[in-house]
């Protein structure tokens, strides 16, 4: 495990390389201390928690910083941006979430990398922007709405009479996925559900719970349709609903509703206009911390709009990556308000703690009543 203090002696430490050594733990603020470092490389170990923002501290001098391969977790931290001899930056294959921030694609640093910079395989919001650097990231299934399946960059529809839950990754003819089923022969057995056709069983046993076609389809435990040597409908993936489509962008006017996902919480409920399965346009979306009805863009909230916080605080302005809105005390907030990302506000205390008091904020996000704060919003 890595030392909370490590790196306080280093001063002055120019490369470090401990790829690849089984580090557990996160990594130490205090590790930026040492303010020559230049090349920082953690890769394929099991580093945990965030990435400290004190790694501004080697703005003039850090050049590489690697630590793809580990389990860190948040957002993507806006120190990134703040990183101007960053020439390889890799953050793949953790668990970093939430939607792109504005800055991976603004930023010089990060725009003349290349082949340098990787995202990919971590639990990022869909959809992904087709330009790099944004373009080398990826999203996952869990965080498009119920009954889409993403590909790894945007989400795509099941077909009717297909549907995914929180626990699907694919399309499946099974409206959950997973059943418990109390079989005559085998007792009670629970499992990944698997359709089969009626036509193909022995004899109907106790109907299985989730029928998805009383006529022709059951649904029951994948592993009582092994045991029965039963032939299991295929289920579907993204490749299979973009056959012939391309990859032009698909939109249109509904309901979205979101379960399991990183960005929204669970119960979150969006109706208007949508692109690739994701808000974008104007419409309503109500979370357990209140409803925002106003404009979206690539599932962030974006432009003109207006929250009413379950505590009854409205909230109305700009919103997005670099926004700024008055609520209805006269106060100035500003700053990320698209779901989870870092970001400033300005608040007086009795406006923090409405907003704290409905979930919308933590106290360690509070901080210091109508200061600045630099964080997460949920």
């Amino acid at each position: 495990r890595v030392p909370h203090d490590w790196g306080e002696g280093f001063r002055a430490l120019r490369f470090l390389d401990l790829g690849s050594n089984r580090l557990s733990g996160p990594i130490p603020p205090t590790l930026f201390s040492a303010r020559r470092l230049e090349h920082l490389s953690l890769g394929n170990n099991r580093l945990t928690g965030r990435i400290p923002e004190t790694i501004t501290a080697v703005a003039g001098t850090l050049t590489v910083f690697a630590v793809g391969g580990n389990l860190l977790t948040g957002p993507v931290p806006s120190g990134i941006a703040r990183l101007p001899m960053l020439t390889e930056l890799d953050l793949s294959n953790n668990a970093f979430y939430g939607f792109l921030p504005e800055f991976i694609n603004t930023s010089p640093t990060l725009s003349r990398m290349g082949h340098t910079l990787s995202l990919g395989g971590n639990d990022f919001a869909c959809p992904i922007p087709d330009t790099p650097p944004a373009s080398t990231a990826t999203c996952t299934t869990r965080n498009c709405p119920l009954g889409w399946v993403s590909d790894g960059k945007r989400c795509f529809q099941c077909r009717p009479g297909f549907f995914r839950d929180a626990g699907g990754e694919r399309c499946s003819r099974c409206s959950t996925s997973t059943l418990e089923e109390d079989h005559p022969k085998y007792g009670i057995l629970e499992d990944r559900s698997c359709a089969v056709f009626r036509g193909d069983l022995p004899g109907l046993a106790s109907p299985g719970r989730g029928e998805v076609d009383a006529y022709s389809v059951k649904c029951m435990p994948c592993r009582i349709a092994q045991l029965e040597g039963l032939k299991v409908l295929p289920e579907e993936g993204a490749d299979d609903l973009k056959v012939g489509r391309g990859y032009h962008v698909a939109s249109g006017r509904g309901v979205l509703r979101y379960n399991g996902s990183s960005v929204y919480g669970d119960g979150t409920e969006y109706t208007g206009e949508w692109a690739d399965g994701a808000p974008h346009g104007r419409g309503v979306m109500t979370l357990r911390e209140g409803v925002y009805v106003g404009s979206f863009f690539q599932g962030k909230k974006d432009g003109q709009g207006t929250f009413t916080s379950s505590a009854g605080d409205e909230l109305s302005g700009v919103w997005g990556d670099k926004g700024e809105f008055f609520d209805n005390t006269g106060s100035l907030w500003s700053g990320v308000m698209c779901g989870k990302g870092f970001g400033w506000y300005h608040a007086n205390a009795a406006v923090a703690l409405r907003v704290l008091d409905s979930g919308a904020l933590t106290v360690d996000q509070i901080g210091t009543a109508g200061g600045t704060y630099e964080g997460e919003w949920v």
